[in-house]
């Protein structure tokens, strides 16, 4: 906001309007995908007009293929933010940012494939795992941390299988997941998917509390069982 003074309510006023007209401008005279989606954002955040910045975002994953973008009206539709709440729709659009390498949309197609009942039915198991692995080894810490949980505990549509877990905790605890590093000590204890050992379980313990210590806000005391 160079040339601007921040203290004067006019001056921010007509700064926030230019920003609208720059985006708009970028948006629908030189289409540009970033454009259209920072218009949308505008709207969102600063208009509050959320029936059209649900359209800017549809509109950009259509035609451009904007990956945030598609993101964006994936979690419209499952909120039912401006809109009737779809699951389904959701799914489909949270599908296509994952194609498109967003991360976010990888977690969430992955997480609502096993956890929506709607979704559940119709979702393919091994390709929404494929979005879980593709999300956690982007860096996304609530994958691994939903991935390795996942392989932990199986389900109807999952087989437990403990290495599965474990690589996925690894990944996780490198990233900074407490959780992820709490099941790796206990997998190191007890020898579950990996090969025993009481040395390596006492360091990912002590690296699980160090974390919780650091995030005490984020995150419940953890129990380890021994």
């Amino acid at each position: 906001m160079s040339g601007f003074n921040l203290k004067d309510e006019k001056e921010v006023e007509l700064y926030i309007e230019n920003l609208g007209i720059e985006y708009r401008f970028s948006c629908y005279h030189e289409n540009r995908p970033v454009g259209c989606h920072l218009l949308g954002d505008y709207l969102e955040a600063i208009k509050k007009d959320f029936v059209k910045a649900l359209k800017v975002y549809e509109q950009n994953c259509e035609k451009n293929d904007f990956a945030k973008s598609c993101f964006k009206y994936a979690s419209y539709n499952h909120l039912g933010k401006a809109c009737k709440r779809d699951d389904l729709k959701a799914f489909k659009y949270f599908e296509k940012g994952c194609n498109l390498d967003n991360s976010e949309s990888c977690l969430l197609a992955g997480v609502m494939a096993f956890t929506n009942q709607e979704v559940k039915s119709l979702a393919n198991t091994d390709r929404c795992l494929q979005y879980l692995h593709k999300s956690c080894f982007s860096d996304n810490v609530k994958a691994c941390n939903f991935a390795s949980g996942l392989h932990i505990r199986g389900t109807d549509q999952v087989k437990k299988d403990m290495k599965v877990a474990f690589d996925y905790a690894v990944k996780g605890c490198e990233l900074g997941d407490a959780l992820c590093c709490a099941n790796l000590s206990r997998m190191y204890y007890k020898g579950e998917g990996t090969e025993q050992n009481n040395v390596l379980a006492a360091r990912f313990k002590k690296q699980a509390e160090d974390i919780q210590k650091l995030q005490s806000g984020e995150f419940q005391q953890i129990k380890f069982s021994e």
